[in-house]
């Protein structure tokens, strides 16, 4: 029967939404009806006491939200644990009637933000899918210092060049604080600023900013869980953004985006100009 039939049904409308979580290396597929359902190949389990908020369409983009209730072990939840993932969780909410896999419908397209959890249960806040279209305007500013993106298109700098391999050979001190010999071979301070990779296995990729560089012991933005005294990581320089860093740290001046001349005196203030 056409899904349009069994939604106006009164008799035979069943129906059921399945919700595809999509993150790098891990898939998570799940249904709010109390049967498992096959569709597309996947098979999406019952989750007792899923539910979300009601999806409204009024043209704005910031109402067009979405949140979960959810109990507090889902795994996809537990992503958002100790931080939110480095990888962006996208999420699928489909619409068909038991009995009818074959013709579902996409009600709802999205992304995970983040995760509280209550007693019992957690709460999943999703944004639209239609919060890309938002224009950022114009980024780049008149200033002293660069303002590209370390390692983007207009930086230039070469991420490949400058990538250093580390071996972790001390049991991290703290959740934000890794050791290893490595970064003490590296210059001083160089790594403030820079990030962090790592990968689990299963094609899962764990990205961290840093914040501090400090002989042998880093300090990260926030906690990477799982990591050993054993694993290995990749780590790479930051930049301060000045003149200075960017010729000696990486010889790219000719890709510098400041302006280190601008005068210091304003000839728009108060004081005479002659």
């Amino acid at each position: 029967m056409p899904f349009q039939t069994e939604e106006t049904s009164v008799e035979d409308s069943s129906p059921v939404e399945l919700y595809a979580f999509t993150y790098p290396g891990e898939n998570f597929y799940y249904t709010s009806g109390p049967l498992p359902v096959t569709y597309d190949s996947r098979d999406y389990i019952p989750v007792p006491g899923l539910s979300r908020s009601a999806i409204t369409d009024v043209g704005e983009i910031n109402k067009s939200a979405l949140s979960l209730t959810a109990p507090d072990t889902l795994d996809v939840a537990r992503l958002f644990e100790v931080a939110p993932p480095s990888d962006v969780v996208e999420l699928v909410v489909r619409r068909l009637h038991r009995g009818d896999a074959a013709d579902a419908r996409i009600i709802w397209l999205g992304r995970v933000l983040n995760v509280s959890w209550q007693s019992g249960y957690s709460k999943i806040m999703c944004e639209s899918l239609y919060t890309r279209l938002r224009s950022p305007g114009l980024r780049r500013i008149y200033s002293r210092n660069c303002p590209h993106v370390l390692y983007g298109a207009e930086c230039g700098a070469s991420q490949i060049a400058f990538a250093s391999v580390v071996v972790m050979d001390t049991v991290p001190s703290s959740p934000y604080e890794l050791s290893a010999t490595g970064f003490g071979t590296l210059p001083a301070g160089s790594l403030a600023g820079g990030k962090l990779i790592w990968e689990p296995g299963g094609g899962i990729i764990e990205r961290r900013g840093i914040r501090r560089h400090n002989g042998t012991t880093i300090t990260l933005t926030h906690p990477i869980p799982g990591i050993l005294s054993t694993s290995t990581v990749t780590v790479y320089p930051g930049c301060d953004r000045t003149r200075t860093i960017c010729e000696s740290r990486f010889s790219n001046l000719v890709n510098f985006g400041g302006f280190p001349y601008i005068p210091r005196k304003n000839p728009f203030g108060q004081s005479s100009v002659f």
